[in-house]
C-alpha cells in the first residue's frame, strides 16, 4: 500500500508537470484534462490493493459488484452530461466519477486494513515482482496505445476513429471474459502455482469455455463486419468494416493470449509476457512507419496486430509447456476449429448467393449450438458441473 501511494503521487506529479508542458503546443482544455485525469487515475493504485486482497480471499462477488456498479453509474453520468451538451467534458466527468467511486467502493468492501508497518522480506518480494510488472505494463501500454497515439497525426483523425472503434468492438469478448480470466484466474493460478497439473486442468476448462464463445464470434465478424457495424453503431461507421474484419483473428486470439498470460504471471514468469509485448510493439511500429510512406497500407494494420497476437500466443503456450503446464490443444480446439471451417465455407457460399446476412448469422449460431450439443455435450455438462461446484 505504501508503494501504491508513492506511485500514485508520482503519477499525479507527472500529470501536473506534463499539463504545464503541453500548454504551448495544445489548447488549455487538453492541459486541464491531462492534469485532472492523471490525478484521478492515480487512485487506481491504492484501489488495486483493496481489490487484490478481495481476490486473494476469493471475494469475487464483492469485487465484481463494485466494478459493475461503478462502471455502469459512470457510463450513466457520462451519457447524462453528454445529453446536456457538455461534449468532451462529459467523458472527463465519467472518468473522474469512475475513479473516485472505485476507490471508495474497494476500500469500503475490502476487509484489508492498512497499517504503517511491513515485513522486510515480504516487501523485498513485492518489490522484485513489481519491478518486473512495471516493465511488463510499460510494454503493454506501448503496444495498446502507441497506434492510437501515432495514427491521429500520421493517418488522420478519421482513420483513427475507424481504427479505434473497430479495435474496441473486436476486444469486447475479451473485455467480457476479463474478470473471469484476470481476477478469478490469476488468483486461483497463484494459489496453486506449485501444482502445474492442477493449473493445466484449470486452463483446459477455461480455454474450452473461451473457445466456444470467441470462435463463432470471430467467424461472424470476419464474414459480416459491415452488417454488424451498421446494426450496432450505425451506417456512418460502415467504412470501418475492412478494419473490423482484420481484427476478427484478434478477437479470437486475444482471450486465449490473456489466459496464458495470467498463468505465466501467477508462476512468476513476467518477463515472458514483457518480451511478447515488446516485440509486438516493435512490429506494429515498423508497419505504421511503412504505411506512412506506402499508400493503402493502413488498411492492413489490424491484420498485423492480429498476427503478432497470434504469434505471441504460440510463444506463451510454448513457455507454459516448458514449465510443466501441458495443455491438450487438440482436445480443446479440434472439433470447434473444424466446425468454424465448415461454417466459413458455407457462409461464403450463402453470401455469394445473396442470402440475407442477418438470417445467415442466426442460422450459424443455431448450427453452432446444435453441433456443440451433438459433439461436445459431455464436455459442456462437465464444465457446467465444475462452474456450479
Amino acid at each position: 500500500m505504501i508503494l501504491a501511494w508513492i506511485i500514485a503521487g508520482v503519477l499525479a506529479f507527472l500529470g501536473t508537470f506534463l499539463s504545464l508542458v503541453v500548454v504551448p503546443f495544445y489548447s488549455g482544455q487538453i492541459a486541464i484534462f491531462l492534469f485532472i485525469i492523471c490525478s484521478v487515475t492515480a487512485l487506481q493504485f491504492p484501489s488495486s490493493i483493496y481489490s487484490a486482497h478481495m481476490e486473494k480471499e476469493f471475494m469475487f462477488r464483492r469485487s465484481a459488484m463494485v466494478r459493475g456498479v461503478c462502471r455502469s453509474c459512470a457510463a450513466i453520468v457520462g451519457v447524462g452530461f453528454a445529453a446536456l451538451g457538455l461534449g468532451p467534458w462529459s467523458l472527463l466527468f465519467r472518468t473522474v466519477f469512475h475513479g473516485i467511486m472505485i476507490f471508495i467502493g474497494m476500500s469500503y468492501f475490502s476487509t484489508f486494513k492498512f497499517k504503517a508497518h511491513y515485513n522486510k522480506e515480504t516487501a523485498r518480494k513485492v518489490w522484485r515482482f513489481s519491478y518486473d510488472m512495471f516493465f511488463m505494463r510499460l510494454s503493454e501500454t506501448a503496444f495498446d496505445q502507441m497506434p492510437k497515439f501515432l495514427l491521429g497525426s500520421l493517418a488522420g483523425t478519421q482513420f483513427l476513429g475507424l481504427f479505434e472503434r473497430s479495435k474496441h468492438m473486436s476486444g469486447l469478448p475479451n473485455s467480457m471474459l476479463s474478470p473471469f480470466n484476470a481476477e478469478v484466474g490469476f488468483a486461483v493460478y497463484s494459489r496453486f502455482k506449485e501444482y502445474p497439473s492442477k493449473i493445466a486442468e484449470g486452463v483446459q476448462w477455461n480455454l474450452m469455455l473461451v473457445g466456444h464463445l470467441v470462435l463463432p464470434a470471430g467467424l461472424l465478424v470476419f464474414l459480416f463486419s459491415e452488417s454488424i457495424l451498421q446494426t450496432v453503431l450505425g451506417a456512418q461507421w460502415v467504412p470501418a468494416a475492412p478494419l473490423l474484419q482484420g481484427f476478427s483473428l484478434f478477437l479470437i486470439t486475444l482471450p486465449v493470449y490473456v489466459v496464458l498470460k495470467y498463468v505465466l504471471l501467477a508462476r512468476g514468469n513476467v518477463r515472458d509476457v514483457t518480451l511478447t509485448r515488446s516485440i509486438s510493439a516493435v512490429f506494429v511500429l515498423a508497419w505504421i512507419g511503412i504505411a506512412y510512406f506506402r499508400e493503402g497500407f493502413w488498411q492492413y494494420l489490424p491484420w498485423i496486430i492480429s498476427t503478432v497476437i497470434l504469434a505471441s500466443t504460440v510463444f506463451l503456450a510454448w513457455r507454459c509447456s516448458k514449465i510443466g503446464i501441458s495443455i491438450p490443444w487438440l482436445s480443446i480446439f479440434g472439433i470447434p476449429s473444424v466446425l468454424v471451417s465448415l461454417l466459413l465455407v458455407l457462409g461464403i457460399y450463402l453470401r455469394s448467393n445473396g442470402m440475407n446476412a442477418l438470417l445467415i448469422m442466426v442460422l450459424f449460431l443455431s448450427l453452432w449450438l446444435v453441433a456443440l450439443v451433438l459433439f461436445e455435450h459431455k464436455k459442456m455438462f462437465e464444465i457446467y458441473g465444475r462452474l456450479k461446484a
